[in-house]
This record gives structure tokens, C-alpha cells and sequence, in this order.
């Protein structure tokens, strides 16, 4: 359990998270105009946007569907089959950036597997 904080250019994103525990609060996004209020997280039930001056909440999230990784599948396929090596080379680049980050953030608390000692 820890807590990262991703600093960009001109914002930061502060993640609180947790593998042995389990948290029941809503996750937010705060923006200049207002709060996205995401529940659950991971699939994205409840998605409402509330204004930062007291305007109706508007209610985002769409029906949820059966398999939630129908789109990731769909788009490997798609890429597959049209021989897209940009589209796979951006998905590549970013599963390299997920665990540089990934691996950084494990260094910086202490935690190295046998195989990096």
C-alpha cells in the first residue's frame, strides 16, 4: 500500500493505492470547472460530473457491458488483422512506459525481486 504522486507539466496526479487492502470511497478527479466522481474505478459504473459552483450533476456512464476488456480484444484483433505496425508499436511504447514506471516506483520503496539484487 503507498502513495504515488505523478507530477506533469501542469498538474499532479496523487494515487493512493493498495494490493492487500480495499477501499469503499468514490475515486475523484478535480478539474478547473468541476469533479469527475468515478464508482468503482475499475469498471466504471457511475461516472458523474458536478460543477464547482452547485450546478445539477450530470450523470456520464454508459450501461455497463459483460466483458469489460471487449475493447482491448477488439482492438488487438483489429491490428492484427490490418498488419497496423504503427498501432502496435504505440501499444508497444506504452506497455514499456507502464513498466519503466511500474519498476521505478517499486526501486523507490525498496522492493527489487531476487532476479535484480
Amino acid at each position: 500500500m503507498g502513495t504515488i504522486i505523478l507530477e506533469y507539466g501542469d498538474f499532479n496526479v496523487t494515487i493512493i493505492q493498495g494490493k492487500t487492502s480495499s477501499s469503499f470511497l468514490e475515486s475523484e478527479i478535480y478539474g478547473e470547472k468541476g469533479t469527475l466522481v468515478i464508482d468503482p474505478l475499475t469498471s466504471i459504473e457511475n461516472l458523474t460530473f458536478r460543477g464547482n459552483h452547485g450546478e445539477e450533476k450530470i450523470e456520464l456512464a454508459e450501461p455497463i457491458i459483460s466483458n469489460d476488456m471487449q475493447f482491448e480484444a477488439a482492438r488487438f484483433a483489429e491490428i492484427i488483422a490490418s498488419n497496423d505496425t504503427d498501432g502496435y508499436t504505440e501499444l508497444a511504447e506504452l506497455g514499456i512506459k507502464v513498466l519503466r514506471l511500474s519498476n521505478e516506483l517499486r526501486h523507490q520503496n525498496g522492493i527489487y525481486f531476487d532476479s535484480e539484487k
